[in-house]
């Protein structure tokens, strides 16, 4: 695997992509606005996981995001005293 790609999800995706990160695999996160659009902009308007997964990994692939490493403990814990 060279890249592990997950849609934003309100915070909840920050546990699995530190988790995976730790491990060494590379993550990104990914905007879900933006892949929606493309899913809508390629004609796939269906929504279960398998058709997500598949349209992550096109989308990914289509416009190659900047690949940028994760906020590390410190900063996250900054971050979510400001969003407090």
């Amino acid at each position: 695997v060279d890249l592990i790609a997950l849609e934003a999800t309100g915070g909840y995706e920050t546990l699995v992509a530190a988790k995976l990160s730790a491990s060494g695999l590379c993550v990104i996160i990914v905007n879900p606005s933006q892949v929606r659009s493309y899913a809508n902009a390629i004609g796939r308007r269906a929504k279960t996981d398998e058709i997500d997964a598949q349209v992550i990994a096109a989308f990914v692939l289509a416009t190659k995001p900047q690949i940028r490493p994760l906020r590390d403990a410190q900063t996250q814990a900054l971050s979510a005293l400001v969003d407090r």
